[in-house]
């Protein structure tokens, strides 16, 4: 998994080598100051680091994570069409090319699941998701974040207790 920024015509020109050469493309066509846009790039930049631990980021990639800002867009060759609403979110692949409010996702929201879902739904066809010992490595990578309670000693016994028995901690046993 790779994540580009178009921004310019040299960075448009790099996603079109990547097109042409085969590599499948998810990407989101914004404009500045679009409000929509606004609230959805957040949720598309998150993905880069979603995807990027599950997929990798080394070469081959898999597939690439894009946004690009609509005043290139009219530079990417697959885009035959002008895009006129925006935000536009794309998967090219080959000749083939998906609206993501097209697709066969039930939930369409702008977040950063559903555009996991959608893409998953994609590249699960492209190749396989990771092998069981690459799955096993991430379980354990995960445990380690999960913060345990520590073990508590003797129990602390509070004041309160201690001025209800008149000092003594222990029961005393009646005969």
């Amino acid at each position: 998994m790779f994540a580009e920024h178009v921004n310019n015509a040299a960075k448009a020109a790099e996603l079109n080598t990547y097109i042409d050469n085969g590599t499948d493309v998810f990407m989101l066509i914004y404009m500045s100051g679009c409000g929509p846009c606004n609230a959805a790039r957040p949720e598309w930049a998150k993905l880069e680091h979603t995807l990027g631990g599950q997929y990798g980021k080394k070469k081959p990639y898999k597939f690439i994570v894009a946004d690009v800002n609509k005043d290139f867009s009219h530079l990417i060759h697959k885009i035959k069409q002008p895009v006129n609403s925006f935000p536009t979110i794309l998967y090219v692949s080959g000749n083939k090319i998906e609206n993501y409010e097209d697709s066969s996702i039930n939930d369409k929201r702008r977040d950063v699941d559903c555009f996991m879902n959608w893409i998953e739904s994609h590249v699960s066809k492209i190749e396989a998701v990771s092998n069981l010992k690459e799955t096993n490595k991430r379980h354990r990578r995960s445990r380690k974040l999960v913060r345990r309670p520590k073990k508590l000693g003797k129990r602390k016994v509070s004041q309160n207790y201690l001025n209800m028995n008149g000092g003594r901690t222990k029961r005393r046993k009646y005969k």
